[in-house]
């Protein structure tokens, strides 16, 4: 009898073991389901929108089915940040209420925008704010016209609100972008229609830019009857239009949900759509904040609807929550998605959940966000909201020390002091090889999702930048990343026996504003560091070697002093606050040489201005005239440098910077490599100056034969 009862508790042991190990393998620990809640409210209710309170708490804003009056009413649930309900508010009188939009308030409470329509009456736009307590604090309705479509709220910087969306104009029949500027009380202060007549134009979205205006998105047609295409507009606080752009390139792409990034730019997810209407991919769209367009990228995914839901995370990653009509061979028909700032996925996770229709996602912090939406239980519908934990950073980091500890790294060390240790470079390949085998390890993206996704398509990111040809043919240039530029300059020395400089900071004034007004720089993608400490040029190199991808350019611009030590054969820049008595806050050109290589950009280029500035090089170029296509430059990865000079000094008033600038000025062409400008304005530094200006590859730092390429902004 013993014997049987220890075989049974052997084997309820082992099932056990085996049930964790399931799990265990199951839960994907990248994704945490904190907790899961349903809300017991009336007939049939729906969560659409979900918005923070200051204190931590959450509104849950939908619809519902309201059995003490006839119609549907405006259905608010407040729960506390464990998912316990606080209270339930209906809004809405007489009449059927359709709910659209909800913004915060600046004075705490929030705005909802929807439609009330009374019996046989017109459907009029409703607009009601409540404190945070539930408290209707006044509604007022607009608006009443036969096609009239509201989608968007924004409050604006006078306690005022804007509403957006379209409306027809009688007897043009189409439909005009449509914004309408309310005061604090909710009444019409102005309105304003955008857009080209006979052509359906219509505005999905508006935001803050942070700055006191706003964006808004929708969509236009190049002509009546052609396929849509994006439309954004950028407005003050009073609703007057600053720009206005559209993208015919970008056809049968439809904006869905808009950010504005740390550095400023607009970030708008967008569904593109097939010649016969079928969803085909993602998009994801950067304009600078004056409207110009940046850079695309694209995700092409077996969605059978395009129905998403984004939140935007810290460094341009964000997480997308997708509800399908249906499960297909590839997809679950509901699932989390990060996807990195090149829209390349990080992880997936499936959500089981069959009887829930999940419709929004908020972030709540750094690592937590909320969905929310309604569950079938048979007899009728609940509001559902599940909380979800992203634990892959962490985890990540795990996996990573784990490693490196089996590659040299002691227990007593941290990562920064290791890599010191055994160098930049092999610390990068250690981490891009144990980053890779973590994704196998934890599971982030299912094998049958990861061969559709490597499948040959055209959904690698891309930007298409027509090339102009002898034969006056058009090429392709698929340009990746963003453009990026750190600005050094120094006039003022703290050491008097280093003679001050009077140009270096005007002159890199001129580059700054060439390559804001011409080239794809963004002003917010430029470090301009006047007059900076070494600590501060190095504190700059750190922050891009976290920041730049792989995809990304990077220009280096440095005016200053610059010394050669015969002796040693060193070179160095002096910072600020450098002494000539002591070397401490002197830079010298092989850390230069250490931060270009260990900064992942595809494209460097070094461009310095400083006396002996011609020891940076490990080869120079003693002819131009290349003639590889501008495709084959890019492709191939590239570290140059330009310099003023070879290892002698050169003047304060600098011939090289303003022969570089004016040639950039005056480049009609649609791209430039750095090659090409170096000896368009050789001969001219040569005929005005006794220096002579050297361009070449930055020594053992990774180049491949590419090149940086100048890209013009199309006028």
């Amino acid at each position: 009898m013993n014997t049987e009862k220890q075989l049974f508790r052997n084997l309820f042991t082992v099932i056990c073991l085996l049930v964790l190990l399931i799990i265990g393998v199951d839960a994907q620990t990248f994704l945490k389901t904190v907790w899961e809640k349903e809300y017991d409210t009336d007939l049939s209710d729906r969560i659409y929108s979900t918005i923070k309170a200051d204190d931590g708490s959450i509104f849950l804003i939908g619809e519902t089915g309201s059995s003490a009056s006839a119609g549907t009413k405006i259905l608010v649930l407040k729960i506390n940040p464990s998912g316990e309900q606080l209270w339930k508010k209906v809004f809405g009188s007489n009449g059927d209420f359709r709910f659209r939009a909800v913004c915060k308030s600046q004075n705490e409470g929030f705005y909802i925008l929807g439609t009330k329509q009374d019996g046989s009456a017109k459907k009029l736009i409703w607009i009601a704010k409540s404190d945070s307590n539930g408290a209707l604090l006044w509604e007022s309705t607009t608006g009443g016209g036969e096609k009239e479509n509201i989608a968007d709220i924004a409050e604006c910087s006078d306690n005022g609100l804007f509403l957006c969306g379209s409306k027809e104009i009688k007897g043009d029949h189409d439909t005009d972008a449509w914004l309408i500027k309310l005061n604090k009380r909710g009444a019409v202060e102005s309105q304003a229609l955008f857009g080209t007549r006979y052509i359906d134009d219509e505005f999905s979205s508006i935001i803050s830019d942070n700055k006191g205006g706003y964006i808004l998105s929708g969509f236009t047609s190049v002509k009546m009857g052609e396929a849509r295409v994006p439309y954004f507009i950028g407005v003050d606080y009073r609703g007057n239009k600053k720009w206005e752009k559209s993208f015919p390139d970008l056809v049968r792409t439809i904006p869905s949900s808009a950010f504005i990034n740390k550095s400023g730019s607009v970030v708008c997810f967008a569904n593109v759509s097939s010649a016969s209407g079928e969803f085909e991919k993602i998009s994801k769209i950067i304009l600078s904040s004056s409207g110009e367009l940046v850079n695309t990228f694209y995700l092409k995914m077996p969605l059978s609807i395009s129905k998403n839901s984004y939140i935007q995370l810290d460094d341009d990653q964000v997480i997308m929550l997708s509800a399908q009509q249906a499960k297909t061979e590839l997809m679950p028909d509901k699932f989390l998605i990060r996807l990195d700032n090149a829209l390349k996925p990080v992880w997936i996770k499936n959500l089981d959940l069959e009887t829930v229709s999940l419709e929004s996602l908020i972030r709540l912090d750094n690592t937590s966000f909320l969905s929310a939406g309604s569950v079938n239980t048979g007899s009728k519908m609940k509001c559902e909201a599940l909380l979800f934990q992203d634990l892959y950073d962490s985890e990540l980091d795990k996996f990573i020390i784990k490693k490196l500890l089996t590659a040299g790294m002691t227990s007593g060390e941290n990562r920064n002091d290791f890599r010191t240790r055994i160098g930049r470079s092999k610390y990068d390949g250690y981490i891009a090889q144990y980053t890779t085998e973590a994704a196998k390890d934890m599971a982030l993206l299912p094998e049958s999702f990861m061969r559709d996704l490597n499948a040959p398509s055209d959904s690698r990111p891309s930007i298409l930048i027509s090339e102009k040809k002898d034969n006056d043919s058009k090429d392709g240039l698929a340009l990746k990343g963003n453009y990026y530029a750190l600005l050094i300059a120094i006039n003022d020395y703290k050491d008097p026996n280093i003679n001050s400089l009077d140009k270096p900071i005007s002159d890199a004034q001129k580059l700054f504003d060439v390559l804001v007004s011409d080239y794809l720089f963004e002003k917010a993608n430029i470090t301009f560091l006047k007059n900076p400490t070494r600590e501060q040029i190095i504190s700059s190199l750190d922050r891009l070697e976290k920041s730049i991808t792989k995809n990304d350019n990077l220009l280096i611009f440095y005016a200053g002093h610059g010394y050669w030590n015969e002796v040693t054969q060193k070179g160095f820049w002096l910072a600020s606050d450098a002494s000539k008595e002591n070397t401490a806050n002197w830079i010298g050109n092989s850390s230069i040489s250490d931060y270009i290589r260990s900064i992942p950009a595809k494209h460097t280029l070094l461009i310095a201005d400083a006396c002996f500035s011609g020891s940076i090089f490990k080869t120079r170029a003693a002819f131009g005239g290349l003639d590889k296509s501008a495709q084959r430059l890019y492709e191939l990865t590239s570290r140059k440098a330009m310099t003023s000079g070879t290892l002698t000094e050169v003047p304060d008033k600098s011939v090289f910077i303003e022969f570089l600038v004016k040639r950039l000025a005056d480049n009609s062409e649609s791209y430039l490599s750095s090659e090409q400008l170096f000896f368009s304005f050789k001969p001219a530094v040569l005929n005005n100056t006794e220096n002579i200006p050297q361009f070449g590859v930055v020594g053992n730092a990774g180049d491949e034969g590419g090149d940086f390429l100048f890209i013009r902004r199309k006028k």
